[in-house]
């Protein structure tokens, strides 16, 4: 993930189970200017992070017209004080301030987006989205995606490293590891979410005596 004043690229991210007491539960990014952005959301898992106040229980953005991208994230089961579906994972307080392509999201698109396509409200399929636990955030879960996921080879196109993912100061590459370090592209076309490949938890990998 990087910043400065007129840009923010956030990728290859967990976010997970975190909690505001105003609005975004994981991020708010607010600003006035025109000229800013872009604003970049890619590659990234937000799940049960909540802004039980307020608004956007994933993302909070007010920032002016076509400023934010989000592409082939997964937002699912983050939750904020509004009743309204559309503003439940993402609240976009300026119109057409974010275009979302190629995400899983669930309760739908939200209310202000700028357009988008690919996108689906399916559950991602983890391997264990609470743990033995069954609370959110505690280290025991695991947000990787088990086979048959929807959000296998879903993607919308690999994007460019821009944050610089793997330290080798390329930063035109295409994105080249997941948030594991496991190489992007595995099978053809990428996956939604932070983490590329799939889990079969029926598969055998060693045998014990």
């Amino acid at each position: 993930t990087t910043a400065d004043s007129t840009k923010l690229f956030v990728i290859n991210n967990l976010f997970l189970a975190n909690t505001s007491l105003q609005n975004g539960g994981a991020i708010a990014v607010q600003g006035t200017a025109a000229s800013s952005g872009p604003y970049v959301f890619t590659q990234n898992t937000f799940a049960f992070n909540t802004a039980p106040s307020f608004d956007g229980g994933a993302i909070h953005f007010d920032m002016p017209i076509i400023a934010g991208l989000a592409t082939n994230n997964i937002f699912w089961r983050n939750s904020s004080g509004n009743a309204t579906l559309a503003r439940r994972q993402v609240h976009l307080v300026q119109l057409n301030s974010m275009i979302f392509n190629s995400n899983i999201i669930q309760d739908g698109l939200p209310t202000n987006h700028g357009g988008g396509s690919g996108n689906s409200f399916s559950y991602p399929l983890f391997v264990d989205t609470l743990g033995l636990d069954a609370t959110a955030g505690t280290g025991d879960e695991n947000l990787e995606l088990l086979i048959g996921s929807p959000a296998y080879n879903f993607g919308g196109g690999v994007f460019q490293d821009l944050a610089d993912i793997d330290g080798d100061g390329d930063t035109s590459e295409p994105l080249p590891i997941d948030l594991n370090a496991n190489s992007r592209v595995q099978d053809g076309t990428i996956e939604i979410g932070a983490y590329e490949g799939v889990i079969d938890p029926f598969l055998v990998t060693s045998l014990a005596d």
